[in-house]
């Protein structure tokens, strides 16, 4: 299984998986607008993954799992509530990359802000 926020292609399409399933962009400029980079797609035989909602339109919230940034705060996307990483060192414990950060959008701003994520 693959985490929440991972980017992957299969045939000729570009996936991101949601709560186990994947989810479909429905065209490159939705995939763009929304500030996914192609460097973080993997490819990778998505046949067996259940079809979530295709994603559409870039006005939304980001999908669970995603890390944005905001103003020079970086907060993992929960299913509810957005978590802030207080320092490079907490957010790189969990196995994150700066080339994985989206800018945040008003969607994903107007989600609650949780605890501080802890160091793993």
């Amino acid at each position: 299984t693959l985490p929440d926020g991972t980017l992957v292609q299969s045939g000729s399409t570009i996936y991101v998986i949601e709560n186990g399933m994947k989810r479909g962009f429905t065209s490159m400029p939705v995939f763009l607008s929304l500030g996914y980079k192609l460097f973080n797609v993997i490819t990778s035989d998505a046949a067996s993954i259940p079809e979530g909602p295709v994603i559409n339109t870039f006005a939304q919230r980001h999908i669970r799992g995603s890390v944005v940034a905001d103003k020079g705060t970086v907060y993992y996307l929960g299913q509810d509530l957005r978590y802030p990483f207080p320092s490079a060192e907490v957010f790189f414990s969990w196995g994150h990359t700066f080339a994985q950060v989206l800018p945040a959008n008003a969607y994903d701003l107007n989600i609650p802000i949780g605890p501080i994520v802890q160091k793993k």
